[in-house]
C-alpha cells in the first residue's frame, strides 16, 4: 500500500498519545498556515497506520484510543476530508469500529456530494479546466466505495453490492458526472 517499514506500535502510541501536543491543531483561535496544514495531513496517515497496526496486532481498543484521539485533535470541521483521512476510516473499520467508520465514508461523501454537484454546473471549455478536480473528487468517492464494500459487505455477491445504500449513492453522485 505504499508505507514502507514497520510500525513500532509500543514506541509509537507512547509518542502520539503521551508526548504529541494536544489543543493545538484543533483551537480555532490558532491560525494554522498552509505548511502547517499539510503537516496536520500527514499526522492523519501516522495516526491511521498506527490505529491500523494495533488493529493487526489485535488491540483494537487503544487502535481505537488512536484514531479517537487523532479524531479530537485534527478535526474534519477545521481540516476537510482529502486523501489522508482515508488511512483513518480504514483503521476504524480494520479495529471493529463500523459505526465511527461508516460516519466517516457518510461525512466525506457527503462533501463529494456537494463537490460534484458544484462540478454539474460547468460545460465546455469551463468543464475541461476542471477536469482534474472532477477525477479527483470521483476517485475519492471510489475509493470510499471500495472501503465499504470490503468492510461492510461480507460476500461480495453483486445482490448484496446492488442493495447497498451506500452503492446507490456513489452510483448517482459520480455517474452524473459520466465517471462510471
Amino acid at each position: 500500500n505504499g508505507e514502507f517499514g514497520r510500525v513500532q506500535t509500543t514506541v509509537m502510541y507512547d509518542f502520539l498519545m503521551n508526548k504529541f501536543p494536544k489543543g493545538v491543531m484543533n483551537n480555532p483561535e490558532v491560525y494554522l498556515d498552509e505548511t502547517n496544514r499539510r503537516l496536520s495531513y500527514n499526522f492523519r496517515s501516522i495516526f491511521g497506520r498506527l490505529g491500523s497496526a494495533l488493529a493487526e496486532e489485535g488491540r483494537f481498543k487503544e487502535g481505537i484510543e488512536v484514531l479517537d484521539f487523532c479524531s479530537e485533535q485534527i478535526p474534519e470541521e477545521s481540516f476537510g476530508f482529502n486523501y489522508f483521512v482515508f488511512p483513518i476510516i480504514e483503521g476504524y473499520y480494520k479495529c471493529g469500529e463500523m459505526t465511527k467508520g461508516r460516519a466517516l465514508v457518510d461525512a466525506f461523501a457527503n462533501s463529494l456530494d456537494e463537490e460534484l454537484l458544484y462540478y454539474q454546473q460547468f460545460k465546455g471549455d469551463k468543464r475541461k479546466a476542471i477536469q482534474q478536480d472532477m477525477s479527483i473528487a470521483s476517485q475519492y468517492y471510489t475509493m470510499l466505495m471500495q472501503m465499504v464494500q470490503q468492510y461492510e459487505i461480507k460476500a461480495a455477491n453483486q445482490n448484496q453490492l446492488d442493495a447497498n445504500d451506500f452503492f446507490q449513492r456513489y452510483q448517482n453522485a459520480v455517474g452524473a458526472l459520466g465517471q462510471i
